[in-house]
C-alpha cells in the first residue's frame, strides 16, 4: 500500500479491511488480510493500493500422512559430540569450542515448521533461560510445538526440531550442536499441509519480530518458488534478489545488521537448466545462501545459481548428505538437504560473531572469500566449505599487524595519552568498562606528529577500562 491513506481515505481503508488484517509489515509497507473473494476487488480500486496478491486459496487443506523417522546412520562418533562430531569437525568447530567459543551472548533466530522443545537435546537451553521467545505464525499462538487443537499429531515439528538441534542440541556424549551456548528465538512459519504464499507472509512477520528481539543471526531452512496448484508461482526471472516478499524482507533485515543464513533449496534436478534452480530468499542481496556438499563435490540435489540478474549463488557450502540431527524420539537420525547445511553454517557464523561482535554480513562473506581454498567462488558451492577455526585464527593475525600502542598514565585520574607506532589511529576510539559497556566514544581524533592522542575521560568510576581503536587493517582491536 502507498503512504497516502489519511483523512477520509483512512476511514475508508479501515472499514474495508481492519477487522480482517493478519499482519502489517512496516518493512514492506504492506498488509495481509483474510477476506472473502469480493473484498479484494473493492480494495484494488483505492488509488493508494499498489498491488494485491493472493497468498492462499480459499479451501480446506488436507493433512498429509506422518513422516517416517530415518534409521540411525553409522558415522564417526565422539565421546563428547556423539554422532554429531564429524559434520562439525569438517567445519573446524570443535577447535573453537576447545577455546571457549560456543556461541555465548549470540542470539539466533530460527524459522521452520515447528519445534519439539520437550526433548533432552534442548533441556540445557530451557534450563538456562536461553530460549528467549517463541511464536507460531501459522496458528497465531505462542507455542511452536505441535498441538492437538491445531489439528496436528506430532510429526509436523520434525524438520524444525532437526535444524535447531544441529545448532543448539546438548546431550553430552550423544548429540552436541555447533553453537550450543547461544540464545534462541524460534518461529513457526511453515505450514507443511500445503505450499502457499501465505507462508511467505508468515516469514516476513517472523523476521520483523526477530528484529524487535535483537536477533543477531537467522537460520532459515525454507525456500519459495513453486506453489500448490501453480497458484502465483515465481519464475526464474523473479529470482533477482528484490522481487519476492522473502527476498525483500531479508534485504531489509541486512540493513538492520541481521545476518540471515538461508538454504539454496533442493531443486537442482527439477528444472531443465540446473543453473536456474535457485529458490528465494537465497537470491536476496542481504543473505548468505548455503549449498550442500557431498564428499567434496556439490550434492546432486543442491540448487545452483546464478540469480536471474547474474550474481553468483550460493555464497558458501556445508556438508548436506547424511547429516545427523535430533529426531522426534530424542535420538539421532540423518537427513539430506540444504536444510541441514544451513544450520551448520549458522553455527559457525555464531561462533565468529561471538569473537567479532562488530562483524556484519559483508565481513562474514569477506572472511569466506579470504580464507577459501577455491581461487574463485562458483554457482555450485560458492567459496566451498569453510574452516571456521582457521578463519578465526587468521582474523586475529590480521588484527595484530606490526604496530604497538602505549597508554599512560596508569593509573590515571581523568586524562589519558595514547601513542601509536607504525600506523595512524583511525577516526573512532571507544572506551569500555569490564562489563563491556561503552562509556566514551571519541571521533574527529587529533594527534601530533608523534602520534600522541590526548583524551579527557571526565568523571568516571575507579576501575579497569579497555581502549578500542582501529589498526591499519581497518579492524577494531581492543587494548
Amino acid at each position: 500500500v502507498g503512504d497516502e491513506h489519511n483523512g477520509y481515505r483512512t476511514v475508508q481503508f479501515r472499514k474495508e479491511i481492519e477487522k480482517h488484517i493478519r499482519y502489517y509489515s512496516h518493512a514492506l509497507n504492506a498488509f495481509s488480510f483474510s477476506v472473502d473473494e469480493n473484498i479484494p476487488k473493492t480494495i484494488s480500486k483505492m488509488e493508494y493500493i499498489q498491488e494485491i496478491t493472493q497468498i492462499s486459496p480459499m479451501y480446506q487443506l488436507a493433512i498429509p500422512q506422518p513422516i517416517k523417522v530415518q534409521q540411525l546412520f553409522k558415522t564417526t562418533s565422539n565421546s563428547f559430540y556423539g554422532e554429531m562430531y564429524e559434520q562439525l569437525n569438517i567445519l573446524g568447530i570443535p577447535e573453537l569450542h576447545k577455546n571457549g567459543i560456543t556461541g555465548d551472548g549470540v542470539r539466533i533466530g530460527i524459522v521452520d515448521a515447528g519445534f519439539n522443545k520437550s526433548l533432552d537435546a534442548f533441556s540445557k537451553i530451557l534450563d538456562e533461560n536461553r530460549l528467549i521467545a517463541e511464536r507460531d505464525f501459522v496458528f497465531d499462538d505462542n507455542n511452536t510445538s505441535d498441538e492437538s487443537e491445531d489439528g496436528e499429531n506430532g510429526y509436523i515439528q520434525s524438520h524444525g526440531t532437526g535444524t535447531w538441534s544441529i545448532i543448539g542440541a546438548y546431550v553430552e556424549g550423544k548429540q552436541v550442536g555447533g553453537a550450543y551456548n547461544a540464545e534462541f528465538v524460534i518461529a513457526k512459519t511453515e505450514d507443511i499441509r500445503s505450499e502457499m504464499r501465505i507462508e511467505e507472509d508468515n516469514f516476513v512477520a517472523a523476521i520483523e519480530w526477530f528484529d524487535s528481539l535483537d536477533v543477531d543471526i537467522v537460520s532459515s531452512s525454507l525456500a519459495y518458488r513453486d506453489f500448490d496448484g501453480n497458484i502465483n508461482d515465481y519464475s526464474y526471472e523473479d529470482m533477482d534478489g528484490k522481487t519476492t516478499a522473502v527476498a525483500k524482507i531479508c534485504n531489509w533485515a541486512a540493513d538492520r545488521e541481521i545476518i540471515i543464513v538461508t538454504a539454496m533449496g533442493n531443486e537442482a534436478n527439477t528444472y531443465p537448466d540446473i543453473n536456474q534452480s535457485i529458490w528465494s530468499p537465497a537470491d536476496a542481496f542481504g543473505v548468505i545462501a548455503v549449498g550442500a556438499d557431498s564428499s567434496g563435490e556439490v550434492a546432486s540435489f543442491s540448487s545452483r545459481g546464478p540469480t536471474s540478474d547474474g550474481r553468483i549463488k550460493p555464497e558458501i557450502a556445508a556438508p548436506g548428505v547424511n547429516i545427523t540431527h535430533t529426531n522426534l524420539r530424542g535420538g539421532v537420525s540423518t537427513g539430506n538437504g540444504t536444510s541441514y547445511s544451513t544450520p551448520l553454517i549458522a553455527s559457525g557464523i555464531a561462533l565468529l560473531k561471538q569473537i567479532h561482535p562488530e562483524w556484519t554480513l559483508n565481513d562474514m562473506i569477506n572472511a569466506f572469500s579470504e580464507n577459501s581454498y577455491l581461487p574463485n567462488s562458483n554457482n555450485d558451492i560458492g567459496y566451498g566449505i569453510p574452516n571456521f577455526n582457521q578463519i578465526a585464527i587468521n582474523s586475529f593475525e590480521k588484527d595484530t599487524i606490526k604496530s604497538t600502542i602505549k597508554i599512560w598514565p596508569n593509573p590515571t585520574k581523568s586524562n589519558i595519552f595514547i601513542k601509536w607506532t607504525n600506523t595512524d589511529p583511525n577516526e573512532t576510539i571507544n572506551i569500555y568498562n569490564l562489563l563491556g559497556q561503552k562509556i566514551l566514544t571519541t571521533t574527529n581524533v587529533s594527534y601530533n606528529k608523534n602520534h600522541e592522542l590526548y583524551i579527557k575521560l571526565g568523571n568516571i568510576p575507579i576501575g579497569i577500562y579497555f581502549v578500542q581503536t582501529k589498526n591499519i587493517s581497518g579492524k577494531f582491536v581492543k587494548y
